[in-house]
């Protein structure tokens, strides 16, 4: 088995994950993976939670059995989760390539587990300043990910695409990268990259989304940044009306429940671990300004929207 590193985590896997650096675990926690074919074995387990796609479909639905969860990803994998062991078992359907696995890993069960007694995993983009770490937190389809990269390209290094872990330090918390790469529509590539729009290849075979993972693109920054600001982008409505860029400060209320709306959870009904991440998040929102980013939402807002974060953070 191969050992790589995904944020503050450590991966021992029985297949080759090209997306992620090789090496020694550290003092990260280890987990292990191993890859199988066909459904998870059959066992007494209860389904508790769902999450649908905007037609209604189910994307992922979680169930509690005695050795952990289970995470099945209708008709492409199923995942069993063993947190006392760090064990992660994938058992992919046979049409499913190696791809798609990898990225259902990465990308959608890893960030449910990143989080720990000190740190919080959030939904969110992530991109390193001088005075630190900027997070971007949206739903899926708000544009984190273009907005991170156009700033990346801009002289501010991605730390993270899609999972913006923050880590309790002295004094406050630091932005943790997750992996090199940012996953982007190829509407936004081409906008952004032009000819360097070659150098994505696709994240999965169910998608459109590319990801790139060169310097050559998008630079990219290993090490975690004290984190510096927090901007929740406005709900589509919002933008959909907005005719400018406008960021206003958060009241501590309203920012707390930001933070809670947008934390990955493995266990929604799992009381001890909620309690500790709404204490986290707490803390987050006490030490660091959250502010809420609003811009109109149209295909030539992107420049504007990064120089009023630049401007913001000068």
């Amino acid at each position: 088995m191969t050992t790589y590193r995904w944020g503050a985590l450590a991966i021992a896997a029985d297949i080759a994950f090209p997306e992620l650096p090789a090496g020694a675990a550290g003092d990260a926690p280890l987990w292990q993976f191993s890859l199988s074919p066909g459904r998870a074995p059959r066992r007494p387990r209860r389904w508790f939670h769902h999450w649908r796609l905007p037609d209604g479909r189910r994307w992922v639905a979680f169930a509690r059995d005695g050795s952990g969860y289970l995470l099945r990803f209708p008709r492409l994998a199923d995942f069993q989760v063993e947190l006392e062991t760090r064990t992660i078992r994938c058992y992919g359907a046979a049409e499913t390539p190696l791809p798609t696995i990898r990225h259902l890993l990465l990308d959608q069960l890893l960030p449910l587990v990143a989080g720990g007694h000190e740190s919080l995993a959030l939904h969110g983009s992530v991109v390193a300043f001088d005075r630190g770490a900027a997070a971007f937190l949206a739903g899926p389809g708000y544009g984190k990910s273009t907005l991170a990269a156009r700033l990346a390209m801009r002289g501010r290094p991605l730390i993270s695409d899609d999972c913006c872990l923050l880590r309790r330090v002295a004094g406050g918390f630091e932005a943790v990268p997750s992996y090199p790469g940012v996953r982007l529509t190829p509407h936004a590539i081409g906008a952004l990259f032009g000819e360097h729009s070659a150098l994505f290849e696709q994240v999965a075979h169910y998608t459109t989304k590319r990801r790139v993972a060169t310097d050559a693109a998008v630079p990219y920054c290993t090490q975690a940044v004290p984190l510096a600001r927090i901007y929740v982008l406005g709900e589509m409505d919002e933008l959909q009306r907005a005719a400018a860029v406008s960021m206003r400060k958060q009241t501590l209320r309203a920012a707390l429940f930001d933070l809670v709306n947008y934390t990955f959870h493995l266990d929604v009904g799992y009381a001890p671990r909620i309690r500790e991440a709404f204490g986290l998040a707490a803390d987050i929102v006490e030490r660091h300004d959250v502010r809420r980013l609003v811009f109109p939402w149209a295909s030539g807002a992107g420049d504007l929207v990064a120089d009023a974060v630049i401007a913001d953070l000068a």
